[in-house]
């Protein structure tokens, strides 16, 4: 069934006999996937998810975008472009000295704007899929760091989740990607998700 605006989402979920706030509920709760041929309404029913998401209280929804879609009438309460890294270091002399991807965002700034209940971040100027998959581990950690502290405070108890989207995945993660060396971070980080109200 293709889900390409509000009416035909709903007509979707009702389908499936449940609602776009129960999704939401259950998205937060535990990973999930949606899954699609092209142009069926897969990112209209993850913005509709997200919004609903937006209304659950101590829910953080983290949306990565490397297409654009989520730009445009987007459920984010804020969009921050993440900007390309710097990639060549020079001496004084102007000579190279270095090649590298580096970020120029410190984990200052990326802890404030962790701080927003709906964010979105859009990759669509990174050429890198490196790069961006080690600013998303980046941001995961820092994200986890946070919870960790949370559930030492309430001994134990959950209060907090963050539920990440991805946009467009397999550009990121690709297939098989979780089995391979650099992906780790990913595998471990789905793997004790519920210990810490990731998902």
């Amino acid at each position: 069934m293709k889900a390409t605006t509000t009416q035909n989402t709903q007509s979707l979920c009702q389908h499936a006999k449940i609602t776009v706030e129960e999704l939401a509920y259950l998205t937060s709760k535990t990973p999930t996937a949606v899954l699609g041929s092209a142009q069926h309404g897969k990112t209209t029913l993850a913005k509709h998810i997200v919004k609903a998401l937006t209304k659950i209280p101590n829910v953080k929804t983290r949306v990565f975008d490397s297409s654009t879609k989520w730009l445009f009438e987007s459920p984010c309460e804020f969009v921050f472009s993440v900007p390309k890294p710097v990639t060549t270091v020079y001496d004084i002399n102007g000579e190279i000295i270095a090649t590298e991807e580096k970020s120029t965002i410190n984990d200052g700034l990326l802890k404030q704007l962790l701080q927003h209940k709906s964010i979105c971040f859009d990759f669509s100027e990174i050429d890198s899929v490196e790069f961006e998959r080690q600013f998303q581990s980046r941001l995961i950690y820092l994200d986890k760091q946070q919870l960790i502290q949370q559930v030492k405070k309430n001994k134990g108890r959950i209060t907090d989740r963050v539920v990440y989207v991805y946009e467009e995945c397999q550009g990121t993660l690709g297939s098989n990607s979780l089995r391979r060396t650099e992906m780790a971070w990913l595998s471990k980080a789905i793997g004790i998700s519920a210990n810490y109200g990731l998902s």
